[in-house]
């Protein structure tokens, strides 16, 4: 099975879209703007309880995330 990351990167912008529209705004607006995501990650992930965090890792596992990416999301403070 081949790992389509923009697929991962759509659906997780589609559910921000919902659950988090301010941060899938700025999100958005960095990505057309060639922005580096990493501080908006870093922001998010610090921001959210450690419940959603699992969540969010959790679902980005069953979507394919490879594991070396996950534990770098874990390890983001």
């Amino acid at each position: 099975m081949t790992i389509n990351p923009m697929s991962i990167i759509q659906t997780m912008m589609n559910q921000m879209k919902v659950k988090m529209p301010k941060n899938f705004q700025v999100a958005q607006n960095l990505m057309q703007n060639n922005g580096n995501p990493q501080g908006l990650v870093k922001q998010i992930m610090g921001n959210i309880s450690p419940e959603q965090k699992q969540g969010l890792l959790n679902q980005m596992k069953q979507y394919g995330c490879p594991e070396n990416i996950l534990s770098q999301l874990q390890n983001m403070k």
